[in-house]
């Protein structure tokens, strides 16, 4: 009895399940000694064991590679950790990385972290300045330059195809985090960049269930230095992350094409009721060409706004709200505010901040897929601007 609770039949499947299965095994068996493969995992040796390889998230690096436009894609366990592999596999110990001065919070710290220990020497350029950014990598020679494809909070873009031609002159590479706009606005890969990584709990997953990240690419010796990194660093994704982000890629293009259009909107209008808006969609914007130029169907579905009132002022919207929900995350069918000086960019002081453009009044605004009118009165009543939603549509 005891042998057969441990042992059942199992259950072979003939026909395809319309829905991919999930598989949450921790080991796989196999009569072949010499199938152990301990980095490569299911690609090229069958599946062993879930840190290595897993079916449910090979299905879904698939899936990313495709989107990506890339030759491979690895999940990991989140965005941070897509970060720290990709720089990991890209950078030689004591490199020079040059990164973009713009850049989210979390990101700047891991990079200080790794220069204050020693493992890099780090130098920074604003992505916002085409010109001065190719002249700091003709003079500095980086092994690898850094940058976001819409910065972490003013959404600068980065000019992909110009950054990868100025790198690939001196020999480095290219790595964008592409986080901000997901695979179906920008594909850096297909612009030139050797690595793009994406924060998987964003907009690819889309629902505030799911942490994952992913490192995409086309060179096969950082395909296995990035998978070499998850398995000796233990940065596997779970397989019921990997997937919900499956489940939410197909939803993707419907949820994007929506949120896109209600910040088109929305931007406009903070813009005509006076206030300081930070949306590539504006002609106002500082990159407004290179985002129209670069970016597919639309501008993006966040937008950042700089209240005159200051922290005051923003508490005060925060109390205000009742639709908008207050949270550190993106890309969700929910629209939520967040606050950069006191979430994305706290690592930083008051002054850096400044330097960086996050004065005390900015607040980041992820757009969802409710109703636009709605979204608009609640925004309109907590930052104290008049609706008239007949002035802009």
């Amino acid at each position: 009895m005891l042998t057969r609770l441990v042992h059942p039949p199992q259950v072979e499947v003939v026909d395809p399940p319309t829905v991919p299965p999930l598989y949450t095994s921790t080991t796989y068996g196999g009569e072949a000694l010499d199938r152990i493969d301990g980095i490569l995992g299911g690609r090229e040796a069958g599946f062993q064991y879930s840190r290595q390889g897993n079916p449910t998230v090979a299905a879904l690096e698939g899936a990313l590679a495709d989107l990506e436009e890339a030759s491979w894609a690895v999940v990991v366990a989140s965005g941070m950790a897509a970060i720290a592999a990709a720089l990991e596999a890209a950078v030689p110990p004591g490199a020079l990385v040059l990164a973009a001065q713009e850049l989210y919070g979390a990101t700047d710290g891991l990079l200080s972290t790794w220069r204050d220990r020693g493992r890099i020497t780090l130098r920074r350029a604003p992505v916002g300045n085409l010109d001065e950014f190719s002249a700091a990598i003709q003079a500095q020679r980086p092994a690898v330059v850094f940058v976001e494809s819409a910065s972490n909070p003013l959404l600068r873009a980065a000019d992909v195809p110009a950054l990868a031609d100025a790198v690939h002159r001196v020999q480095g590479r290219l790595v964008v985090d592409n986080t901000f706009l997901s695979p179906l606005v920008l594909a850096p890969v297909a612009l030139g960049a050797d690595v793009v990584v994406e924060s998987l709990t964003k907009f690819v997953g889309g629902h505030g269930d799911v942490t994952a990240g992913v490192v995409a690419g086309v060179d096969p010796d950082l395909a296995r230095a990035v998978l070499a990194y998850r398995t000796h660093q233990g940065a596997a994704a779970s397989p019921f992350d990997a997937w919900l982000a499956a489940r939410g890629l197909k939803t993707l293009g419907l949820r994007v094409e929506r949120q896109m259009a209600t910040a088109s909107v929305l931007a406009r209008r903070l813009a005509a009721a006076g206030l300081l808006t930070w949306y590539p969609g504006l002609p106002s914007h500082p990159d407004h060409a290179t985002a129209a130029r670069l970016w597919r169907g639309g501008f993006g579905a966040l937008v950042s706004v700089d209240l005159p009132g200051g922290r005051s002022a923003v508490d005060a919207a925060w109390r205000a709200f009742r639709l908008w929900g207050r949270g550190t995350t993106l890309g969700d069918v929910e629209s939520l505010a967040l606050y950069p000086a006191v979430a994305s960019h706290r690592g930083l002081s008051a002054d850096e901040r400044l330097a960086r453009g996050i004065g005390p009044g900015l607040v980041r605004l992820s757009v969802g897929i409710e109703g636009v009118e709605d979204l608009w009165t609640d925004l309109a009543t907590a930052l104290g601007v008049p609706r008239r939603p007949d002035v802009v549509t």
